[in-house]
């Protein structure tokens, strides 16, 4: 397939998935808590691929969709916050049977239905400002625009993943006992995986899976220490207008004690000679495309 079409069938998927999942937020959000978190991967993805394919899309109208598809991932950003702890602390509150955990969840509930009118606005305002349109035009104008003869697919997306591997590995300050380190390793890892899941079509399934599956377990361990940083900080966010600012408080308080623990245990799973090992497979991923392309 040549590269311009296959470009255009990736970016209509993943930008069709934004699509998809608009309306639903926007209504029937009660229906699905995962209605939320999914428009928001769906924009992340979408935006990986805008900046993956820069070379054959018009830079004006790639930027003008970035920017409303940054701005609507950011103004869901509370709501998925607050449906993720709802969960979170709803199971423990069970478990617990704790009249204290049962009072937050309240809250949180409360404050997460009195967010759905600013989710409702966000998804509205994407819709106004023409966003089927904007990806219409988009679509219309994919072309190989470099200074040199347009590449197959297969090389495309080998330089693409070769390019994000070294980008991780240079960027991601995985060697950090810094949670905001990690927490930006984290960001550093879900754009490799974005490359990865473009690049997946051309890459042979015995040659990937040994790197995919180490990759996922780096996310995981990253996911860990991200998730309790992002509790605690939510819990003290929280605390300040709220007639449950102690619990929260305390909530925050376990959870940087958890964050400690993670950070402890992310070094001890993924030493210097793991990572290497890693990256290594990785670059032979990358080497393998190539090898498809020649």
């Amino acid at each position: 397939m040549p590269l311009a079409n296959a470009v255009t069938t990736i970016l209509s998927q993943r930008l069709d998935a934004v699509l998809y999942y608009l309306p639903r937020v926007a209504r029937r959000a009660d229906e699905n808590v995962e209605f939320v978190h999914q428009l928001r991967v769906a924009a992340r993805r979408s935006t990986a691929a805008l900046d993956a394919f820069r070379p054959l899309l018009s830079r004006k109208r790639s930027q003008i969709l970035r920017k409303e598809l940054r701005g609507l991932r950011k103004s869901l950003g509370e709501a998925r916050d607050l449906d993720v702890m709802v969960l979170r602390l709803g199971d423990e509150a069970e478990r617990q049977e704790s009249k204290k955990l049962r009072r937050v969840v309240r809250m949180l509930e409360a404050r997460r239905q009195s967010e759905q009118s600013n989710v409702v606005s966000a998804c509205a305002s994407a819709e106004d400002a023409g966003l089927v349109r904007a990806i219409e035009k988009l679509l219309t104008k994919v072309r190989w625009l470099g200074s040199t003869d347009e590449p197959s697919l297969q090389a495309f997306n080998a330089t693409l993943l070769r390019d994000a591997v070294r980008q991780f590995f240079s960027q991601a300050d995985t060697s950090s006992h810094d949670p905001a380190e990690l927490h930006a390793a984290r960001i550093e890892a879900k754009r490799l995986r974005y490359t990865l899941e473009l690049v997946e079509p051309v890459l042979t399934k015995s040659a990937g899976k040994k790197p995919r599956k180490l990759f996922a377990e780096l996310q995981d361990s990253l996911g860990q220490v991200s998730d309790h940083s992002a509790a605690a900080e939510l819990f003290d966010c929280w605390a300040d207008d709220s007639s449950a600012g102690a619990t929260l408080r305390e909530l925050a308080t376990a959870e940087r004690q958890q964050l400690s623990q993670a950070v402890t245990e992310f070094h001890s799973i993924w030493p210097k000679s793991r990572l290497e090992t890693l990256r290594q497979l990785l670059e032979r991923l990358a080497e393998s495309g190539e090898s498809i392309s020649e």
